[in-house]
């Protein structure tokens, strides 16, 4: 009787431990949480915009084989714009969803749309997703609010030969074309100003109003008509460039306007002899523009 007990027992407390560790589900798969801004495409991913855009949220909160079903949603927010109370989703839901409705324990699909604000700055949207595990899934989104602005998206390539010689010197950087000892003054955003029997060194200035600022730290990838505007009023604007090197960046403002453009030195050869003549040499460069 004794040993029908202790077996009765025994077999209690194991039953009571498995449907223990059945409730708790610690192996079980986490759900899955993917958000995409609808405006821009974006998935799961930083962005920045202009003040005072529509921000597009759509989320996929997805249950795994052998999950648990979906319990609550929640976004949090931080930073420069704050959204209270942020608006009712597509479906007509008021977050946060402490309690998420039968119809999404597997699957929660939904959209919210508000603005940006207008506040220069980065808001910092979390969103939340938990299951009856009290398994959590988080995306992280950075929103920054900032000043559009204007990419230098042309590239355009240009070269000047020793003035001495027979090639053409200067460039025009406007209608991207060379121009000779012949063409007009004012066309000549960069001319070569070396001697006429001395070597080759590349130095340039103008023969109109076009000035310099070497900037070498620019990011000229990323080149902004915004940037290159700062990059020029934080330095000291001159009409004339000494023994350039390859590499070496320089802000353009042009011939006295409100046009800005990045050149790059590409390469310099002062034994080029591309004009087979005494006055050897030649520079090409890089430069971005509207």
């Amino acid at each position: 009787m004794k040993m029908i007990k202790f077996l009765f027992i025994t077999t209690l407390s194991v039953a009571m431990f498995s449907c223990t560790k059945d409730d708790n589900n610690p192996d079980a798969p986490k759900p899955t949480l993917t958000v995409t801004e609808l405006g821009t495409g974006a998935i799961d991913q930083d962005l920045t915009v202009a003040p005072g855009a529509m921000l597009s949220f759509k989320w996929n909160a997805l249950r795994t084989g052998g999950g648990s079903v979906l319990e609550s949603f929640e976004i949090f927010q931080n930073g420069s714009n704050v959204t209270v109370p942020l608006p009712k989703t597509s479906n007509g839901e008021t977050l946060p969803i402490t309690n998420l409705p039968n119809k999404y324990e597997s699957q929660y699909v939904d959209t919210i749309m508000f603005s940006a604000g207008s506040n220069l700055g980065i808001t910092t949207y979390t969103f939340s997703l938990t299951d009856k595990d009290g398994s959590l899934v988080e995306r992280v989104i950075n929103v920054t609010v900032a000043n559009p602005t204007t990419p230098l998206a042309m590239e355009k390539t240009g070269e000047i030969y020793h003035v001495g010689g027979s090639l053409k010197g200067s460039w025009d950087l406007v209608a991207d074309l060379a121009k000779g000892a012949s063409d007009p003054a004012a066309d000549k955003d960069i001319r070569n100003k070396d001697i006429a029997g001395d070597p080759f060194t590349g130095s340039f200035n103008n023969t109109n109003n076009t000035m310099f600022v070497k900037s070498n730290s620019f990011d000229y990838m990323n080149a902004t008509e915004e940037s290159a505007m700062a990059a020029y009023a934080a330095g000291t604007p001159s009409a004339t460039v000494t023994n350039p090197a390859v590499g070496d960046m320089y802000i353009a403002k042009i011939r006295g306007g409100n046009t800005y453009m990045v050149i790059k030195i590409a390469t310099l050869d002062p034994a080029d002899n591309t004009c087979n003549c005494g006055n050897r040499g030649k520079m090409t460069f890089t430069y971005k523009k509207n």
